[in-house]
């Protein structure tokens, strides 16, 4: 019995953690990115001699490459406030040598934004590092609760330069793949990346997403079949994609002829 194949679409510098645990569980999986980021161009940090009391990065990519831009412009104090919109991005600010992350244990700006730290905020003074256009509620919410809220655009989301070639023929060439998602841009480049004959395909496969907010992008998109992913983590992610890669093979046993 042919197990279903799982399309892992994270940047490359992401999905290290994924693989591995896909990989023990057994189960097969192509990495096809459809994300890739990039610093921006030299840019001057918005209040660069301001003392912020929070960083709020929205994104490993935003820590990745942010975090470096903020080190060369101005050294950081030793206590520094700092908060992630999910678990990725605080093991990312982690690993960069923070001891002490804010962050909510299910993940997404709207769960960071109930956190009793971002409630009594009037005048607070928040650097956001994101992309263009990303988590716009989060600052909105944060500057009605009366914080002065910058965003410093410190790295731009694009389709990758390559791979468009490799994920036509993985869907021509594979029956039923389950694709997997975890930035909304990815989708949106996904399907950027495709000729329209195959964008109508795509939209009928099984896709398994992080959150709610992707499930709700995803049916806006098109999407017929959306797994939401119980808990908005890394660990909510795979345990879905598991999930799901298990109950396409038993459904197939249970279909196959005696």
């Amino acid at each position: 019995m042919q197990r279903s194949l799982v399309v892992i679409t994270r940047p490359v510098e992401q999905a290290s953690d994924i693989q591995q645990r896909l990989q023990a569980a057994g189960v097969e999986f192509v990495c096809v990115p459809t994300l890739a980021t990039q610093a921006m161009p030299s840019k001057s940090i918005p209040g660069l001699a301001t003392r912020w009391d929070w960083l709020i990065f929205v994104s490993p990519a935003a820590v990745r490459h942010g975090l470096p831009m903020l080190y060369r412009a101005d050294p950081l104090v030793p206590d520094q406030p700092v908060a992630a919109t999910g678990p990725g991005t605080a093991k990312a600010l982690i690993d960069a040598g923070f001891k002490a992350v804010l962050t909510a244990p299910c993940g997404g700006a709207q769960a960071l934004l109930k956190t009793q730290e971002l409630q009594a905020i009037n005048g607070k003074k928040i650097l956001m590092l994101a992309a263009p256009g990303g988590r716009k509620v989060l600052a909105e919410t944060l500057t009605v609760r009366g914080a002065t809220v910058r965003v410093f655009q410190c790295y731009q989301r694009m389709a990758p330069a390559s791979g468009a070639a490799q994920l036509v023929r993985l869907l021509r060439n594979t029956a039923q793949p389950v694709i997997t998602q975890s930035s909304s841009a990815g989708m949106r480049f996904m399907l950027d990346m495709l000729p329209a004959e195959m964008q109508e395909k795509t939209l009928a496969l099984p896709l398994v997403v992080m959150s709610p907010r992707l499930a709700r992008l995803a049916r806006a998109m098109g999407f017929q079949h959306i797994i939401n992913a119980r808990r908005n983590t890394l660990d909510g992610f795979v345990e879905a994609i598991i999930e799901t890669v298990r109950a396409r093979t038993a459904t197939r046993t249970k279909s196959k002829p005696e």
